[in-house]
């Protein structure tokens, strides 16, 4: 018959086995309990980010181009943006000045760069295209005074001549010569001969129009041959000006339009013309535009020319030629063919 181990009397020490297999299970279940503890922590704090990202996007502000849309379709709230694009008459997704707010890469709210136009170029005069364009100078041209000079037609230094009958409907004078091949019975009545001190008191006036324009900024002309463009009113320069065909000068309505043209040397190709556009009906064509030129200035046979020629040295005119403005020669002389030139009617 088997014998059944003792029982352990009450109070005695247990064995080492279990003692260590307690240990064993206490230590299990606190660091469940601990784990769970970390797991509910960071759930919570999800829950708050999750929470505060969407109040966020409902119903609080972001900050935007003035203009661009904000992520819920609404305006984006910027300080002052909505008073500015109300107050400038801006259309929607344009920054002031111009340039269009477009949508970055961070999605519906971001914007790309964007450059404002507003403010003039800095840097060199802009050069004027060539061409068939129209040109825009960045230099504009002043008033200009001729005093005395400005009732004559032809005035020259050591003389002027004409080959054959020219009409001229202005007075006729040299400072330092005589006039010569010029009678009043080829001109119409009203032309005068004036004395040499009339004609060096208008030169003393020349000599001071020619300082105002040598001291105007001016636009170089990229193209020298005017020929076939179109251009606005301003200041431009060149080293010298050929003119072989049709230029236009379009005032573009400005009653008060300027043009002054600076070279050395000025040619007008036989049978050109300049034609002068946009002025307003009471507006004569030929006041307003000035032909500085360093040394001497030739109109061509048979052309059409407009504006008032002031030359250092002298000015020459080929058979047939028709200037509306005058022709003025500083220290040489005017020599005509057959040209008719008559003064604009300026007020």
């Amino acid at each position: 018959m088997d014998t059944l181990p003792a029982a352990e009397p009450p109070g005695a020490t247990p064995p080492r086995s279990r003692l260590w297999l307690a240990l064993t299970v206490g230590a299990v279940i606190i660091a469940a309990v601990t784990i769970v503890a970390i797991v509910s922590s960071d759930d919570d704090s999800s829950d708050g980010a999750a929470t505060s990202v969407g109040t966020s996007a409902q119903g609080g502000e972001s900050t935007s181009v003035p203009g661009a849309s904000s992520p819920s379709g609404g305006a984006a709230a910027t300080s002052g943006s909505s008073d500015t694009s109300s107050a400038s008459g801006s259309s929607p997704n344009s920054i002031p000045g111009g340039s269009t707010a477009s949508t970055g890469p961070g999605g519906p709210g971001t914007s790309t760069a964007a450059t404002s136009t507003t403010g003039a170029p800095s840097g060199p005069p802009t050069v004027a295209t060539p061409g068939s364009a129209t040109t825009v100078p960045s230099a504009s041209a002043g008033t200009v005074t001729l005093g005395l000079a400005e009732q004559f037609a032809v005035l020259g230094n050591t003389g002027v001549d004409s080959v054959g009958a020219s009409t001229i409907g202005g007075r006729i004078g040299a400072s330092n010569g005589s006039v010569a091949g010029i009678s009043s019975a080829d001109n119409p009545a009203g032309v005068i001969i004036v004395d040499a001190q009339s004609a060096k008191q208008a030169q003393g006036d020349v000599d001071a129009a020619a300082e105002m324009i040598d001291a105007q900024a001016a636009t170089p002309l990229a193209d020298t041959e005017l020929a076939g463009q179109t251009i606005r009113p301003g200041s431009y320069s060149a080293d010298s000006i050929t003119i072989t065909g049709t230029l236009t000068l379009d005032a573009s309505g400005d009653a008060n339009a300027v043009f002054v043209f600076h070279a050395a040397t000025l040619t007008v190709a036989e049978g050109s013309r300049i034609v002068l556009t946009g002025t307003p009906s009471d507006a004569s064509p030929g006041c307003a535009v000035y032909w500085r030129i360093g040394t001497s200035a030739t109109v061509g046979a048979g052309s059409r020319f407009v504006g008032t020629v002031i030359a250092d040295g002298s000015v020459t005119t080929g058979s047939g030629a028709e200037v509306l403005g005058r022709l003025i020669a500083r220290n040489g002389s005017v020599r005509l063919d057959s040209a008719t030139i008559g003064l604009p009617a300026c007020s």
